[in-house]
């Protein structure tokens, strides 16, 4: 009976502990949401600070869970409450990020882009450079444009049809890397609102690394006169 109430003694938790850990579990849980409801890159203007203030936050969070975590902790071995506490700390910091990032975006896209002086067009986007990544969970497949740079994930349908159109004087021959310098461009649908641009996603939404893809058929040689532009109108 005494080994049985100490034991229970050393993996006692408290009430705090128990909420924060419930919070962070509603915090990855509203990642999906935010993130499908995301559906958007925006090009200009450069949204750098709204992802350094996202890890910000999400870093002051897993401080402040640390300090909760610890102290629900307190009957705890040592070796124990350290270990556990450094990582439920960094999978408090993962939520965080996972939830606010997205959630940052759609709130920066109602202020930059209002439905009254919003313009949606469609447009050719030069590509300056595609590359695939290999992973367990699986390959991806990314575009990045120019002049205006940023990560656009394709189909691999997409990705095939640049493998094999690849440039005749592209000198690369990686599978895994195309160097398209303004040769391939991606049709997109556009908003632009003062100086503000963003790409706005009609294709697949990939649950598990929570990212949109073009949908198939997006990509296409540059008809002339895109090249070197930021972008150029269908229509």
């Amino acid at each position: 009976m005494a080994e049985s109430n100490q034991k229970k003694q050393q993996v006692g938790f408290t009430k705090s502990g128990k909420l924060w850990l419930i919070g962070c579990g509603l915090l990855f849980a509203l990642s999906f949401p935010f993130g499908s409801l995301n559906n958007a890159t925006q090009l200009t203007p450069d949204d750098a600070d709204v992802i350094s203030f996202g890890f910000e936050l999400a870093g002051v969070i897993a401080i402040l869970g640390a300090f909760i975590l610890w102290k629900a902790t307190v009957s705890w071995p040592l070796k124990n409450r350290i270990g556990f506490v450094v990582a439920l700390s960094f999978i408090t910091f993962l939520a965080s990020i996972l939830a606010f990032m997205p959630a940052a975006g759609i709130v920066e896209g109602w202020m930059n882009f209002p439905a009254a002086s919003t313009k949606t067009f469609e447009a050719f986007l030069p590509i300056g450079r595609a590359y695939r990544s290999h992973s367990r969970s699986g390959d991806s497949w990314t575009i990045q444009p120019t002049p205006l740079w940023t990560n656009i994930d394709v189909t691999q349908a997409d990705w095939d049809f640049m493998l094999t159109r690849r440039r005749p004087w592209d000198d690369g021959t990686d599978p895994d890397n195309i160097s398209s310098n303004g040769y391939f461009c991606a049709k997109v649908t556009m908003q632009k609102s003062g100086d503000a641009l963003r790409i706005i996603y009609s294709g697949h939404y990939n649950p598990l690394n929570w990212t949109y893809r073009l949908p198939t058929g997006a990509i296409v040689v540059c008809p002339r006169g895109a090249k070197g532009q930021p972008y150029l109108k269908l229509h």
